[in-house]
Formats: structure tokens, sequence, C-alpha cells
């Protein structure tokens, strides 16, 4: 299937939160970076509140949707890596009915890794979140995808 793009802008400015400081928005950029000269893409960011962060572009073709997440831990710390089902899994998966998908992440010592939405396994589904993150009893859990690591290829 053919899809040719119409050029997008950047989206609109970013609403302030928490997640998108200065330092935040710089790895996103370099991360973007990065990805666009390993792939020979363009990415255009999609507006912040869409299902996606980014689609990916060559010579006016759609070539991929892209998630991004930057990880505060080291690639080694944990053997797995979650992706919420609901928020992005699901939509990821849809948008891979026009062109693969992936989901990418990045540690906090430079390991960059990505994965094919359509190779996630149904045995990794499981439970992540925050316990007690509203006070005791008060939990932000939600159905999870529990990638391992190593199941994700090197950029």
């Amino acid at each position: 299937m053919r899809i040719l793009l119409t050029m997008m802008d950047d989206g609109p400015e970013q609403v302030p939160d928490d997640r998108n400081t200065p330092e935040a928005i710089a790895r996103e950029n370099q991360l973007k970076a990065d990805l666009e000269q390993a792939w020979n893409c363009t990415l255009h960011h999609l507006p912040q509140f869409y299902h996606v962060d980014f689609f990916a572009e060559r010579a006016g073709e759609l070539v991929a949707w892209i998630e991004v997440k930057q990880r505060s831990c080291t690639s080694t710390q944990y053997p797995t890596v979650f992706m919420n089902v609901d928020r992005k899994f699901r939509h990821l998966i849809a948008h891979s009915e026009t062109a693969p998908a992936f989901f990418v992440v990045r540690w906090s010592d430079g390991v960059t890794k990505f994965i094919d939405v359509c190779d996630v396994k149904p045995e990794w589904l499981g439970e992540g979140g925050e316990n007690d993150r509203w006070g005791p009893g008060e939990h932000d859990t939600e159905a999870v995808f529990l990638i391992p690591i190593q199941e994700m290829r090197a950029l």
C-alpha cells in the first residue's frame, strides 16, 4: 500500500507539564535525530495529545509510526520495559495497518532499542504502574506489556 503524505508542521506548542522540560525536549530531539540518521528518514512530531509521537517519511511516503520513551534508569537495571496496553499498544497496532509501528526506548546509559509492535507477545501482558501514588491504597496501575529488553533490537 502506497500512502503519500502531505507535510505537517511540528504540531502545536507543547502544554507545560513535568515531562516536557527543556532537558526532556532536548533528549527527545537528540533521539529523533539519531532515529532519522539510523533509519534514513524524516520524523515528524505529531500533536502532543496524539496517540503516537512521530510518523516517519521517506521521499513523501509514510514508512513508520514511532512511539519513543526515555527511561531514567540504565538498560541493565531491569529485565523488562513496559508499554501501556490501552494508551500506546492498541493505537500502535491500529496504525500498523498502514505502516510498521515501532516502540523505541532510550535509557539513561544511552542504549537505544526498539521493537515492532507486531512482535509483542501475549504472554508479556502484565500489570504496571505506581502503588500508593496518591497515598495508601491509591494505586495508579494498568495493563502493560512487560517487554524483555533482550527481545528488542539495538538501534
